[in-house]
């Protein structure tokens, strides 16, 4: 499972940045602020990932994680039929978004149900076996999505809705994608295997997709009241008054054994 997740991870990711600038015509500006928007939400929600998985499992964590972010990379070939609403950047900076919010998710877990399934005999060469398994798929898949882009760089796939009359013809191109939007398919076509090779994992109780977002939804309200509320924000300064009444318990003990208080 490990091996397939960094094949099918690392089949389109590469080209993501020459698809932004190349096919969809971004500056570098742009690109490096939708990098930089998926990797603070990886950060962002990284510590309520970590939780969930402690609290539940780390399979359950990759159940509702994978399909959110290969549902992600194929929606990318999706976003350019925003642009004539306007709608293509925004579309990608929510998908940047969610592709870093699950991102952290998926990182931690797969690291996680790596050690956690190891055999406690043979963990050495375990983990060693998979280390090796997931760089070689990790390498290798690049390199088959460069040459395949490369073959279908005049190609376009095209799904057509043609409505005929006695006065007119109309044509409606209902989808259509070229280049690296092949990739972006092709990635998400293996993250079915993906999804299928982590069903066989087996790690303790099963839980559903809907407890893990229940519990992700409320961590990320508890985060947000200690950073929004006033008690949040000020708890921080407890440390300065604390210093500042140790100061003044040092000053009168040293005025005098007799008046001696301390603030605890």
């Amino acid at each position: 499972m490990l091996g397939g997740w960094n094949f099918a991870s690392n089949f389109a990711a590469p080209f993501l940045t020459v698809y932004l600038l190349q096919q969809l015509g971004y500056g570098m500006g742009t690109v490096t602020t939708l990098w930089v928007v998926s990797q603070v939400a990886n950060a962002v929600t990284l510590y309520a990932w970590g939780r969930v998985s402690d609290r539940l499992s780390n399979k359950a964590v990759l159940s509702v994680a994978l399909p959110v972010f290969f549902a992600c990379t194929v929606a990318l070939v999706f976003a350019r039929a925003g642009a004539p609403y306007g709608l293509q950047l925004p579309l990608l900076v929510a998908f940047h978004l969610l592709m870093g919010v699950v991102g952290g998710g998926i990182g931690l877990a797969t690291g996680n149900l790596g050690l956690k399934l190891a055999p406690a005999a043979e963990a050495t060469s375990y983990l060693a076996a998979v280390g090796l398994v997931s760089s070689a798929a990790g390498g290798i898949a690049p390199l088959v999505a460069g040459a395949l882009a490369s073959s279908l760089a005049s190609s376009e796939f095209q799904v057509v809705m043609r409505w005929l009359s006695n006065s007119s013809t109309r044509e409606i191109s209902v989808l259509r994608f070229a280049h690296y939007e092949f990739l972006f398919v092709i990635a998400a076509g293996l993250g079915l295997y993906v999804m299928h090779a982590l069903s066989r994992v087996r790690e303790g109780d099963e839980v559903s997709e809907r407890q893990v977002v229940q519990e992700l939804v409320l961590e990320a309200r508890q985060t947000v009241d200690q950073v929004s509320s006033i008690g949040g924000l000020l708890s921080g300064l407890f440390v300065f008054d604390r210093f500042s009444e140790r100061r003044v318990w040092f000053r009168r003990k040293l005025a005098g054994p007799g008046e001696v208080s301390s603030p605890e």
